[in-house]
């Protein structure tokens, strides 16, 4: 018999972490910091970084404004940017647009939030189709617009997304 059934939940996440304290004070120091930064958590597949940064993100103040997307659901700029729309406005966008549109919809959406946090798990995906154009439009966008991008594919990621200032951290 299990003694905690919650152990099996697909969403628990378990408080301890063992050899990760350095990945995970940068990123506490990354979500607490000041606006206008990136940072590319990246490491082999299993090695905690979407753990890490749920854990993170989960211990946050409160008032943190959080755009979590999943690349491995949305592959490309338009998926993603519908979803931050959503996540920000609690609307879906129709379907049909051009990707103009939705970006003038994300910029709307991103212009009533004070600062936003969007982090692209698993970017590798997105990065494949059309995830470049996404990762200039957000770092061009006028409001206070951080990213957060886990890879497991891209080691240093400032050479594959040109003119992006990102930092690297390893997991």
């Amino acid at each position: 018999m299990i003694d905690n059934p919650e152990f099996l939940d697909t969403n628990y996440l378990s408080r301890k972490i063992i050899d990760r304290k350095m990945e995970l004070k940068e990123l506490e120091n990354f979500v607490l910091r000041d606006q206008g930064s990136n940072l590319h958590l990246f490491g082999p597949r299993g090695s905690g970084k979407t753990y890490l940064s749920r854990v993170e993100l989960d211990a946050s103040p409160s008032d943190l404004n959080t755009c979590y997307i999943s690349c491995l659901r949305h592959k490309t700029r338009y998926q993603v940017l519908s979803e931050v729309i959503y996540q920000l406005t609690g609307k879906k966008p129709k379907t049909g647009y051009h990707i103009s549109q939705i970006q003038e919809k994300a910029k709307e959406a991103f212009s009533k939030e004070e600062s936003i946090l969007v982090v692209l798990d698993e970017v590798d995906f997105c990065l494949m189709n059309d995830g470049n154009d996404l990762l200039h439009f957000l770092s061009w966008l006028n409001q206070d617009v951080d990213i957060l991008a886990i890879s497991a594919n891209y080691p240093i990621f400032n050479e594959e997304v040109d003119g992006r200032k990102i930092k690297n951290t390893m997991t």
